[in-house]
């Protein structure tokens, strides 16, 4: 059961998210330290984050709609390559700020419940 409220909630974020970046990428980008100069990359970034992170929620919302466990897998496997490969960026590019230690935690926590590599639950 816990899978169900863990999938509505990642979709949520990326729902919020994904609204976010579609509507305003130049202050959403602003608040993480990127800055989108021209209107190619505007628009990249409208797309890419904006986009991505609208078609993940839905995705996450068919896939529950099939199989909580799956879908919470499915979540939990996406934090967790987000974390890694921020992991990467924090060591290799020096970019350690307190907010990128934050989102690392996160990513990894609730990678680590959502893809079942926690202790052993059931969805019964």
């Amino acid at each position: 059961m816990w899978q169900r409220a863990y999938v509505h909630a990642i979709a949520l974020v990326y729902l919020s998210l994904g609204v976010a970046f579609t509507l305003a990428p130049v202050p959403m980008f602003a608040a993480i330290d990127i800055q989108l100069e021209t209107p190619l990359a505007i628009t990249d970034g409208r797309a890419t984050y904006g986009g991505m992170e609208l078609g993940i929620a839905a995705g996450l919302w068919l896939a529950l709609a099939r199989d909580a466990a799956l879908a919470a897998r499915i979540a939990g496997i996406g934090l967790l390559c987000l974390g890694c490969v921020r992991f990467i960026g924090i060591v290799v590019d020096d970019g350690g700020t307190p907010m990128m230690w934050t989102f690392l935690g996160l990513e990894l926590v609730l990678g680590v419940l959502g893809a079942g590599l926690g202790p052993e639950t059931t969805d019964a």
